[in-house]
């Protein structure tokens, strides 16, 4: 299963006042979408508990809400037809002041690490040559971290970094800091955390991130394009956090745990999260987002999932003949359409197909957008599906979604060598467009077995053993607290930090000003652009303190 069983979230532009209660504007949608459902898809009462999801839009008195919908039906068709016949009303007015942008399944997403459709590699173990580390980029208009913590200093409020992804347990930390004393990274780290792990209050937003997270299963439940994650990997936000801190050491961070222990979360975890920080940040504050992670199945892969063809090679994604009908423009009459038949109309870009795939990343495009409006720079993992079990993918695909969108900086990997794209590495940005809102840089590459890391970044690690490479090996023990791990996911906070160096310096520019000037930095580097990726590259160095 691709997504959450029945779940489905609504995106709805509303104008109300500035201030005024959304409730009623809620309530009103809700009824709309029942009675565009019918008797046939029923739903399920909200929870009193559950918060209002919004965010501000464009104009004063505009807003984008996000509303769960959960079906009492379950099966994947269910879930499908709902969908279909919200979206015939994609860009009407519900009502009076409220237009509807589009619906979506709530879509599992995953660390983009090693899971399913991402073999970047498995940590190992790294022995240190100090106490701490710096990552700085080597083209010299990019390597501003003495100035950042200069600007500082009686400054404006600091750019803040957060990551949104998996986070240890807090009595977990509490070991690693006691067990490796002698990593003052790790140390660092922790207590640069704001608040620390397991220290947010319980505010309604906050509750509802943990109740997401709680209905998943343990191992994410059934995905066919992204299979059970095969060990713990609690500690990939807390790598992730390691990597930004070693580019802007100054930079207050944040870990928000939208991802189970597995790496498994789902587009609803993941909104609530962003809100959250969305509602705690001010209107001028700078706030840089990590998201080391993707939602919704590759592009390569959508259209087969969504209309029940099977993915080959992946057995957990058979044909499935209750999704394979088509809901045409003006009707809301599911139409069976033959498997052969829907292949064709995928290959020829047939226009219902494509209307009804847009759609269904209506709502993640609409969210992106407007978090770049409030002044949040998301940062986002290409992904690492151009390799599956060992071998190449030719072409490349395409970035993941946020990546993919204009309104995200997306980062690709390369290996040690700058000028050689990681094997495994999606592209930078889609062929047929502009590379002016992504770059490439470190991600370590892997070796042939398709999940040993081959040179890859250097984090902290705080778990006790590491994952055995080829089970039933005995797990390697945790001595120091570094690992290495390579994966687009750890080449994506080299350049939150890069970002939050740029941005500390330019303290009059809002988020889209840095997201086009970090582009045209990299360009006038002189660094040519990778022919396989599509974008520039931004080279780093590693060096090790004591």
């Amino acid at each position: 299963m691709a997504w959450v069983p029945g779940e489905v979230l609504v995106g709805v532009n509303v104008q109300i006042p500035p201030g005024a209660d959304p409730l009623p504007s809620v309530s009103v949608v809700r009824q709309q979408i029942a009675r565009l459902l019918g008797e046939q898809l029923p739903t399920e009462p909200p929870s009193p508990e559950e918060p209002v999801l919004e965010v501000p839009a464009e104009k004063e008195d505009e807003r984008l809400l996000l509303l769960p919908v959960k079906l009492t039906r379950s099966e994947p068709a269910a879930t499908r037809l709902a969908i279909g016949r919200i979206n015939q009303a994609a860009g009407r007015e519900l009502a009076n002041n409220i237009q509807l942008v589009a619906a979506t399944p709530n879509w599992f997403g995953a660390a983009q690490d090693c899971c399913g459709g991402s073999p970047a590699s498995q940590p190992l173990p790294v022995e240190p040559f100090g106490d701490r580390i710096r990552y700085a980029p080597e083209l010299p208009a990019l390597d501003l971290l003495g100035e950042a913590e200069k600007s500082i200093r009686g400054g404006p409020a600091p750019v803040q970094i957060a990551v949104l992804d998996t986070a240890p347990e807090l009595s977990e930390i509490h070991a690693a800091l006691e067990q490796f004393k002698d990593n003052r990274h790790l140390r660092e780290v922790i207590e640069r955390l704001i608040p620390p792990i397991g220290g947010l209050p319980p505010s309604p937003l906050e509750q509802a991130r943990i109740g997401t997270l709680q209905t998943l299963e343990r191992n994410g439940g059934i995905r066919p394009i992204e299979p059970a994650h095969p060990f713990d990997i609690s500690d990939h936000g807390l790598f992730v956090a390691s990597i930004a801190y070693a580019v802007a050491p100054w930079a207050p961070l944040q870990l928000v745990r939208v991802l189970n222990n597995f790496g498994v979360g789902s587009l609803h975890s993941l909104t609530v999260g962003l809100l959250g920080l969305l509602k705690a940040k001010g209107a001028s504050d700078r706030l840089i987002i990590n998201l080391s992670l993707g939602i919704l199945p590759a592009l390569e892969q959508l259209a087969s999932i969504w209309f029940g063809l099977p993915v080959a090679g992946l057995p957990g994604c058979p044909e499935d003949p209750s999704l394979q009908f088509i809901v045409r423009q003006g009707s809301d009459v599911q139409e069976p359409v033959p498997a052969a038949k829907l292949r064709e109309l995928i290959d020829d870009g047939d226009a219902t197909i494509k209307d009804s795939l847009d759609l269904v990343q209506a709502p993640v495009r609409r969210l992106m957008e407007l978090l770049l409006a409030q002044n949040c720079l998301i940062v986002a993992a290409a992904g690492n599906d151009s390799m599956f079990r060992g071998v190449e993918r030719n072409p490349r695909w395409s970035p993941r979604i946020p990546a993919l969108y204009d309104t995200t900086l997306g980062v690709a990997a390369t290996s040690v060598h700058a000028t050689q794209p990681a094997r495994y590495s999606n592209q930078g940005e889609t062929p047929s467009e502009l590379a002016r809102d992504a770059v490439s840089t470190l991600g370590g590459d892997v070796d042939v077995d398709g999940i040993t890391p081959q040179s890859g970044v250097i984090g902290i690690y705080a778990a006790e053993r590491f994952p055995p490479l080829l089970p039933p090996a005995e797990p390697l023990v945790n001595r120091y607290g570094w690992a290495q791990w390579s994966g687009t996911s750890f080449a994506t906070p080299l350049m939150a930090g890069i970002a939050a160096n740029t941005w500390a310096t330019q303290t009059g520019s809002n988020a889209r000003q840095i997201l086009d000037r970090l582009n045209a930095e990299s360009r006038a580097g002189g660094r040519p652009e990778s022919p396989e990726l599509g974008v520039v590259n931004v080279p780093v160095s590693l060096t090790w303190f004591p």
